[in-house]
């Protein structure tokens, strides 16, 4: 999950539905895991969807220890 984010970080801002087709694609990673990912990281605060937009807001807390 760390790297998705940090590919959402890079990307600034993406789409939901091409969001979830570029990591189906590139990783193979279901659309359902791939909303739960979103769904984890809204309720987190590291992204907010607005008008079908992901946002990166901030990186987690333990980020750098890793």
């Amino acid at each position: 999950m760390k790297c998705l984010l940090e590919e959402i970080e890079t990307m600034g801002e993406i789409l939901v539905s091409k969001f979830l087709s570029y990591i189906a694609i590139r990783y193979g990673i279901r659309r359902d895991t791939g909303l739960e990912y979103i769904r984890d990281w809204c309720d987190g605060g590291y992204i907010s969807i607005h008008n079908d937009i992901i946002k990166f807001m901030k990186k987690p807390d333990w980020w750098e220890q890793q």
